[in-house]
């Protein structure tokens, strides 16, 4: 894959290149990666974007895995990244992981929402025809295979998911008040029954489920308040999940 390409860096055994056809710059991540990491090849690859006037990456993270914590990456993007005059912001990235790797979810989603047009994909074609097809994405959503068009139920669920994970990263309360503040003041909204009726299937019954997990006593508090604390992490683990398919599943151009 990397043979013949013209252009290339080193950054330890991870490589950054130029294509073959000068389309796009291909970073090749082979190592356990922490926010600092991330920072160093996206400022690398940006460098190399800037003087051969490339404006499209390829970040190869089959060989690698996040290990970096929610908040972090959320403080990276929104402060570390926006403030920085070594990002380019122009930029169209595509990430190509593993198919049963979801620690990257955040990392997208965070980087969507900061205004950067980014996608992760399982395939190499997927994600080099993003790259090089300016047409690539639609004012759709993708849930399962299935398009739908963008409606108004869907982007309130994703606005309650967005404020309900961010606060749930940036809050110093404890894991159980934050949990119990984010469900009172916005997921509850999600619950409702003419809400998931307009949503994509696997998105509405994550939030059943959801429902169930936090309605077993009077109330929403009394419920979280008697959780172990396993059982706190794996309902923020779904929320920040959930809050992943919604996003990856609305596209703009």
């Amino acid at each position: 894959m990397m043979a013949g390409w013209r252009t290339r860096y080193h950054l330890m055994d991870n490589n950054i290149v130029l294509s073959e056809d000068s389309k796009y710059i291909v970073v090749v991540v082979k190592e356990v990666t922490t926010a600092e990491r991330i920072l160093e090849y996206i400022f690398n690859a940006s460098d190399l974007g800037m003087r051969v006037n490339v404006h499209h990456y390829l970040i190869d993270l089959t060989r690698s895995h996040n290990d970096e914590s929610v908040a972090r990456i959320f403080f990276m993007v929104n402060k570390d990244m926006l403030k920085n005059l070594r990002v380019d912001r122009t930029a169209r990235v595509a990430f190509l992981v593993c198919q049963d790797d979801h620690s990257r979810d955040f990392l997208e989603t965070v980087l969507r929402n900061a205004g950067f047009a980014v996608r992760l994909f399982y395939t190499l074609e997927a994600a080099v025809h993003f790259l090089v097809d300016s047409n690539a994405e639609t004012r759709q959503c993708s849930i399962g295979g299935v398009m739908n068009v963008y409606s108004y139920h869907y982007e309130y669920t994703w606005e309650q998911l967005y404020y309900a994970v961010s606060a749930l990263a940036c809050s110093e309360l404890s894991l159980k008040e934050r949990l119990s503040n984010a469900i009172s003041s916005r997921i509850y909204r999600l619950f409702a029954e003419d809400i998931r009726a307009k949503l994509p299937q696997e998105i509405a019954e994550r939030i059943t489920r959801l429902e169930v997990q936090l309605t077993k006593e009077e109330t929403y508090q009394k419920t979280i308040e008697k959780m172990e604390d396993e059982e706190i992490q794996n309902i923020i683990k779904e929320l920040v999940r959930l809050f992943s398919i919604t996003a990856r599943g609305f596209t703009v151009n």
